[in-house]
């Protein structure tokens, strides 16, 4: 019995020893306010920096259309930590096509740095 108590905790050990840490994300994005975009109405969009882990990707150089920004920090330039989440299918807005379609991001939370 002690030999079969010994093997499982080696075994247990050994399973959780080996386990690499996941990298964690953080809970609030550095980005900055580029400009109001030209096919989602009144939406701006959103720069996050490079290099932050936890980020959606896309085609666009980490670009978004924002939705729920404070319209107090809609400002060109602004340097913003943000707290996101994907939009839920009611929460898409309906864009034009006059220019690039970049992907729509719902902000929970942003103030300015």
């Amino acid at each position: 019995m002690k030999n079969y108590i010994l093997l499982l905790l080696t075994i247990c050990f050994f399973a959780t020893a080996c386990e690499e840490d996941e990298p964690t994300t953080p809970d609030y994005y550095n980005a900055t306010v580029l400009k109001q975009g030209t096919d989602c109405g009144e939406a701006f969009l959103i720069q996050f920096e490079s290099g932050q882990i936890g980020l959606p990707e896309n085609d666009f150089d980490r670009t978004f259309y924002e939705i729920n920004l404070d319209t107090m920090l809609r400002k060109d330039g602004q340097k913003l930590k943000i707290k996101f989440r994907d939009p839920t299918d009611g929460e898409h807005m309906i864009c034009t096509t006059m220019g690039p379609g970049f992907p729509q991001i719902f902000v929970l939370d942003a103030f300015a740095q």
